[in-house]
């Protein structure tokens, strides 16, 4: 059986932790404010990146998430024949696609096919 001074203790490195995160990551957006202040903007390489990120990438991010989609839909077909819920296979297979596996199959497709682009516009 623990003290009561033991569990008090953990709380406070719990504050002390939560504390020291929070200023952690106010010097880093300082760092970033500074970085960005004193370096020139050049938007037209703005505006390249964002093209690069968004239009270029849609065919291939929409074409993993059709099939995605459609397998998923085969899935959620075979197990919801059995409770005869076949009027709500669309409804589920729409929001199991869009809400739970979109945004983590539109990061790792972004990130294989970005990651590379963008760390060799940084190299020299």
């Amino acid at each position: 059986m623990q003290g009561k001074g033991t569990g008090l203790l953990a709380v406070f490195r719990n504050v002390i932790d939560l504390i020291d995160e929070i200023g952690r990551t106010i010097q880093f957006l300082f760092l970033i404010l500074r970085t960005a202040i004193k370096t020139p903007c050049r938007i037209h390489l703005i505006y390249e990146q964002i093209w690069a990120v968004s239009i270029q990438s849609l065919p291939t991010t929409a074409m993993a998430g059709f099939f995605v989609g459609a397998i998923m839909t085969v899935q959620f077909t075979m197990q919801i024949k059995e409770f005869g819920a076949l009027a709500y296979l669309g409804a589920l297979s729409t929001s199991g696609t869009i809400r739970e596996i979109g945004p983590l199959l539109i990061a790792f497709m972004l990130s294989g096919k970005l990651g590379p682009t963008l760390l060799q516009s940084l190299a020299p």
